[in-house]
């Protein structure tokens, strides 16, 4: 992504190159059709390997510090399509949990969540938004804390803070 940055200088461009490298590098297949992001005539892309994964997931990851909020955005959510195979990624879409942007802060929360177990060192952070988040935030949070399979006091935690907020 840093190359990326350095190339294509508009931060809709680079949240572009973020959403496609993120789409080649899905997980599990995209929705298409719809309301899908994914259009209908797009072929399912080939599965990579560990290696050629990788650096896809670093250049993401260096996304998540872009200046432009969209490119953040773009680059959390195309890490949540690689799911746990991202699970790298975790320590920064932590960091963006105080994100500016709403749309970085909520793909973060996303990615997060869908990185699934392997993301429990974002547990932590996750409980401090069910206390201090504003109500999307919250709610956002306690389905990440329940994909990463968080002990039953935390979720428990979770139904309290939504419910009596």
């Amino acid at each position: 992504m840093d190359r990326i940055a350095q190339e294509v200088p508009g931060g809709s461009e680079r949240a572009e190159a973020a959403a496609a490298i993120g789409y080649i590098a899905a997980e599990v297949p995209l929705t298409s059709g719809g309301f899908s992001e994914v259009p209908v005539d797009v072929p399912e892309p080939a599965k990579l390997t560990e290696e050629a994964r990788r650096p896809m997931t670093a250049a993401l990851v260096a996304g998540l510090s872009d200046p432009d909020g969209k490119v953040r955005a773009s680059s959390a959510r195309a890490l949540a399509w690689i799911g746990p195979r991202a699970h790298a990624a975790v320590p920064e879409l932590v960091r963006r949990l105080d994100d500016t942007d709403r749309s970085a802060r909520e793909n973060a929360l996303t990615a997060i969540g869908q990185i699934g177990p392997l993301a429990k060192d974002a547990i932590p952070q996750l409980q401090r938004l069910l206390l201090s988040g504003d109500t999307r935030d919250r709610i956002n949070a306690a389905t990440a804390l329940r994909l990463v399979e968080a002990d039953p006091d935390s979720m428990r935690a979770a139904s309290r803070c939504l419910w009596h907020s």
